[in-house]
């Protein structure tokens, strides 16, 4: 099954920055998307990937974008910790 990347965005989101990223499946099948998390200090920003691509069975690709920034806003909400980093 293939898919071709159609659309990233970046929105700011209680001090985090969401990039959404959707692909059109081949054959019409519908949509994936993942999403990244990011936080910027100043000095450094820590990403954080989630690569589970779920499929959207929205039937544009904003509609499906508009998912994926709803699942990260979600899981921002959840309150989501960034990952510790070694010293």
């Amino acid at each position: 099954m293939g898919y071709t990347l159609r659309v990233t965005t970046r929105v700011p989101y209680n001090g985090f920055i969401i990039e959404a990223r959707v692909r059109e499946l081949s054959n019409d099948l519908g949509w994936t998307w993942d999403f990244s998390i990011e936080k910027h200090d100043g000095q450094a920003v820590t990403v954080t990937p989630f690569f589970h691509q779920q499929l959207a069975t929205q039937s544009t690709e904003e509609s499906a974008l508009a998912v994926a920034v709803a699942h990260a806003k979600k899981k921002i909400d959840d309150g989501f910790q960034l990952p510790l980093t070694g010293a």
